[in-house]
């Protein structure tokens, strides 16, 4: 049997903090704006998940999830970037370290205007607006329509 990297006694703790009485509630709080699966995908990065487990939601803007996997690598590495949440044709990624100057945000913007143009012109609509949005912004969201 595998141990916990937690140690023998973490159920123990866990229940004196209650924190395993509240996950039924967290569970539903997290579920009750919209209906989530779990999936749980045999990779090493969040970034490889999007390609092993066949996600098309870019299929209107690119058939290759290999390039859309290699873009998040790039980064994770460059912005402690992590899948958060990938639904029918978005994505949700959670970011360590995002832009903290316009100058850099405006570049980052330039690689999500190619990654994911309908972000910024469906969205928003303006590209200045959308680099301003991205200083200190931990959360980048993705869609294509």
């Amino acid at each position: 049997m595998a141990r916990s990297a937690l140690g023998p006694d973490w159920r123990r703790r866990a229940c004196r903090a209650g924190i395993l009485t509240r996950l039924p509630l967290l569970a539903e709080s997290l579920g009750a704006a919209r209906p989530r699966l779990l999936g749980l995908v045999p990779a090493t990065r969040g970034a490889d998940t999007l390609t092993l487990c066949g996600w098309t939601g870019p299929l209107n803007h690119t058939n290759e999830t290999e390039e859309i996997s290699a873009v998040v690598r790039s980064w994770e590495e460059r912005f402690g970037a992590r899948v958060v949440t990938v639904d029918y044709s978005t994505l949700e990624l959670s970011v360590a370290a995002p832009p903290t100057t316009l100058e850099h945000a405006r570049q980052v913007a330039a690689e999500h205007e190619a990654f994911a143009p309908d972000t910024i012109w469906q969205g928003c609509g303006d590209f200045e607006d959308y680099a301003e949005a991205l200083v200190g912004s931990g959360d980048w969201s993705f869609w294509w329509d």
